[in-house]
């Protein structure tokens, strides 16, 4: 901000004061028929108000310089206060989100520690024994109780086969039965993880729009308010220009003496 507008009154005082004293004096030549001496005050006179009328433009292109500023500055504090706060409000959401995220992938692997042990549980290690396995056994039984060794022998053989196949094939269904179930429960898990990762990415979108939105407006508003200021003072410099330009000295010199000692005076 400048100091002109502290110095300016007084010159304009001293100035007021004497255009009045050589406008009275060159009159006063003139009525005396002093004519040169009218003239040579005439000259200064003239000079003193091209003077005075740039101090007048002076001041009245300080104080709009001052007026800008002042709305620059408005809008540059508010522009601050319009980042701060999104900024604050996208950090605090992208925490939100995350721990979001977080709490649904320790759930899903909650989920599968507990599911895994009740598939150890409702799917047994051996399979039941077949048919066949059980009639074998009964043949072995009947075999022993007769002393016939060697055909129980030859009977319990076979059984520990039919045992290991039946097992091995019971095994390999198992696992794969297992997997299975394990690639269900993790396809459900990723359908709700996308779906949360999917909601997410809507309210950020949103909120981005949002944002833009609102800094829009700002800055519609901002102009707005500096385009109307800049109207209000080109009129105001325009009435100024006219006014100097018609204005005689004695007139200019009479709305001087009647003006108010006020930096933001209006011409009318």
């Amino acid at each position: 901000m400048n100091n002109t507008h502290q110095k300016n009154p007084i010159q304009q005082s001293d100035l007021q004061e004497q255009i009045q004293f050589l406008y009275h004096h060159q009159k006063s030549c003139e009525k005396q028929g002093k004519y040169l001496e009218a003239d040579i005050a005439k000259t200064k006179l003239n000079e003193l108000t091209k003077t005075l009328d740039f101090q007048y433009k002076h001041e009245v292109a300080d104080r709009h310089q001052d007026e800008k500023q002042l709305i620059d500055k408005a809008h540059f504090d508010e522009f601050n206060q319009f980042n701060i706060f999104w900024d604050e409000k996208l950090k605090q959401f992208d925490s939100e989100a995350n721990n979001a995220k977080d709490e649904i992938l320790s759930r899903h692997q909650i989920e599968l520690t507990s599911f895994l042990e009740e598939l150890d549980i409702t799917i047994p290690l051996k399979p039941k024994d077949s048919a066949q396995l059980l009639k074998l056994r009964k043949t072995e039984e009947q075999l022993a109780k007769l002393e016939n060794y060697k055909e129980a022998h030859m009977i319990q053989q076979r059984i520990l086969y039919l045992e290991k196949e039946e097992f091995n094939k019971w095994n390999h269904t198992r696992q794969n039965k297992i997997r299975n179930l394990i690639q269900q429960l993790r396809q459900k898990q990723i359908i709700e993880l996308n779906a949360l990762q999917q909601r997410i990415l809507s309210v950020q979108e949103e909120l981005s729009k949002n944002k833009s939105q609102e800094l829009q407006k700002m800055l519609s508003k901002y102009q707005h308010v500096r385009k109307g200021l800049e109207n209000q003072q080109n009129q105001e410099i325009n009435r100024l220009e006219k006014s100097i330009k018609n204005q005689s000295i004695m007139s200019k010199m009479n709305s001087q003496m009647k003006k108010p000692q006020d930096e933001n005076y209006n011409l009318k």
